[in-house]
């Protein structure tokens, strides 16, 4: 394995067999199907050799021609390129213990890659053309956000707002068909409904995730009622609002409000909640943690998982993504069932 990393001036490749670290300039990255022996894995950061140089760029040396015209040289050689998300890279140096420096990311990558090789790479792109799925990804999401920022100044209680009137009047039919730990993520348990008068039995909307749950049902529906269609008129699938919508990749950028509510605000603390009680934390105490650490003000290395406590912590992450997979499901089923989409 060779993971490269692209400064300013010079390029640096660890590589990860002999355990060396070589410094070369951008170009000469260019020459490298023709230099490093055939089934090789290269490794970069996707911000490196995943995107094209633009007019602002700082991280990318190579334009579109280039990039492309590497990839293609690359695989005719039978060398894979694998793409490291660039977010995990404070990860990666925190994780190595490495100062960091040209000379030791790569090695932190690497280091990082070894112990933990779960972690999602990306392929090269095929094309660096916007493609219509992406397009369209744009555009909704930021429907979305718009839809999103204006019912957080209502607090998603707007008695005009079908979407909140959707969900007061459907969410208890769509608990019955929801697994545990799906009612468990989005607070949908029996301390939420109403203990008596006359909505004794359906659920208190202020006492249940309620932006998580309306963030999901935006992505299919405005407040006036309207189905969120692509181009083509079809209602998006879970693959699109995965991907496009709610960022569910390492390699996403500008998530948005939707992917904010459900990560920052819902996944963080459910996931320390869980993971807390399984571990005999406070919840508090396992909320300060980041998987690779973090540096106090003298350097320290601190507040980094243990082996278990990353092992809990992707546990109860993949529960959680599977409860918002199950939610969108059970909101479209019931749009379609209503004849609201064809």
């Amino acid at each position: 394995m060779y993971i490269i990393d692209c400064g300013v001036n010079k390029s640096t490749i660890y590589d990860s067999e002999n355990k060396t670290i070589t410094k070369i300039c951008h170009t000469d990255i260019l020459d490298l199907p023709q230099k490093i022996p055939q089934g090789s894995l290269i490794v970069s950061e996707y911000a490196h050799l995943g995107c094209p140089r633009r007019n602002l760029s700082r991280s990318q040396p190579f334009t579109e021609s280039q990039l492309l015209k590497l990839y293609d040289d690359l695989k005719t050689n039978k060398i894979t390129l694998k793409l490291f998300p660039h977010q995990s890279t404070p990860r990666a140096c925190n994780y190595s213990g490495l100062e960091k420096s040209d000379d030791n990311d790569p090695k932190s990558i690497w280091l990082l890659l070894n112990d933990f090789p779960q972690i999602s790479l990306m392929n090269p792109p095929k094309s660096f053309d916007l493609s219509k799925k992406r397009i369209n990804g744009f555009r909704i999401k930021q429907q979305v956000n718009d839809i999103l920022n204006f019912a957080r100044r209502y607090e998603y209680l707007d008695e005009s707002d079908q979407n909140t009137i959707f969900i007061s009047k459907y969410i208890g039919e769509i608990v019955e068909r929801l697994s545990n730990n799906t009612k468990s993520v989005f607070g949908l348990t029996e301390k939420s409904k109403y203990k008596k008068g006359e909505r004794k039995g359906s659920y208190n909307l202020n006492s249940i995730n309620l932006p998580q749950i309306y963030s999901i049902l935006a992505t299919l529906q405005t407040p006036e009622g309207d189905i969120i269609k692509l181009d083509n008129g079809n209602i998006p699938g879970w693959r699109f609002i995965s991907r496009y919508v709610l960022c569910m990749s390492p390699f996403h950028l500008k998530g948005g409000v939707a992917r904010s509510n459900l990560y920052y605000h819902g996944l963080r603390n459910w996931v320390a909640k869980m993971a807390a009680d399984e571990l005999g934390l406070t919840r508090k105490q396992f909320i300060k943690k980041r998987r690779g650490g973090y540096r106090d003000d003298d350097g320290n290395l601190v507040n980094r998982f243990t082996s278990a406590e990353d092992s809990c912590y992707l546990k109860y992450r993949r529960i959680y993504c599977k409860a918002i997979k199950e939610l969108f499901y059970e909101f479209r089923k019931i749009l379609v069932e209503n004849n609201i989409v064809c």
